[in-house]
């Protein structure tokens, strides 16, 4: 896993891909949104494939790698909580929200499964 870098990762990969997908899904949010809401989830969907990889890149001190996958999980959180305001705003419906609602879930799994690996390596 360390010798492949971030791209290896699949947490990395499905982070990835989840940010493009949100980043075209919030395209169709209301034009006085396009600064608000849709920035903001923009940026907390592009911090996660960021942090992940950030993190990948200083794993040589334990430290630092723990801390970037505490941000990409801390984005992961704040991305959950941006769906649901988005769908109870009317920009996205029940399923939309669910879809990518499950995604984040699921990449917070993939981080937290991530850092035991990195507080049990030597």
């Amino acid at each position: 896993m360390e010798n492949e870098g971030f791209k290896g990762l699949q947490v990395y990969k499905k982070a990835y891909a989840l940010c493009i997908q949100i980043h075209e899904m919030s395209r169709g949010f209301p034009r006085e949104e396009r600064y608000e809401l849709a920035s903001q989830i923009r940026r907390a969907s592009t911090s996660v494939p960021l942090n992940i990889a950030e993190g990948q890149e200083r794993r040589e001190s334990k430290g630092d790698y723990r801390r970037f996958i505490q941000i990409a999980r801390g984005s992961c959180a704040e991305m959950r909580v941006l769906l649901d305001m988005a769908k109870d705003f009317g920009y996205i419906d029940e399923a939309v929200r669910e879809k990518y609602y499950a995604g984040y879930e699921e990449i917070n799994r993939m981080l937290i499964g991530l850092q035991r690996y990195v507080e049990n390596r030597k």
